[in-house]
């Protein structure tokens, strides 16, 4: 039986190892542009800056969550120039990268922000068009 410490080790080390691979499992497809637009919160594009394992409380062994603090270079939405989402350890949840720009459409959960693996977010280099439709509707 691993102790604690190696699960989280071992956890970690997945999600730096596989983490750029990880897509969602979204079995009803992506959320329409314009609706996720509307739910957020907070759009923008911003750099992981740090993420943090959240330990399940009823299993001491296991990952929750991971927590990701952000800061942002462009704002379509919202005010903060530093947050963090919760990311729940679902199959349907979105990994990111530390070091690496997204673009990030932030949905609140009572006091957490979120962002849903579902839909619009992703890397800069991957949201071209979405960002070019963002920076449209700033125009009108």
């Amino acid at each position: 039986m691993m102790n604690r410490t190696v699960k989280l080790f071992m956890t970690a080390l997945a999600c730096a190892t596989f983490g750029s691979h990880a897509e969602a499992l979204c079995l009803s497809g992506k959320l329409p542009l314009d609706q996720e637009f509307k739910q957020s919160r907070l759009v923008a594009t911003a750099i992981v800056t740090h993420q943090s394992p959240i330990v399940a409380r009823d299993d001491p062994e296991g990952i929750e969550a991971i927590r990701y603090d952000f800061a942002t270079r462009t704002l379509f939405k919202g005010k903060r120039r530093k947050f963090s989402v919760w990311i729940d350890n679902t199959s349907s949840r979105m990994v990111f990268d530390p070091g690496v720009e997204y673009l990030v459409f932030v949905q609140q959960n009572g006091k957490r922000g979120f962002v849903d693996g579902c839909g619009n977010s992703g890397t800069t280099q991957d949201s071209v068009s979405t960002i070019e439709w963002l920076q449209g509707r700033q125009s009108h």
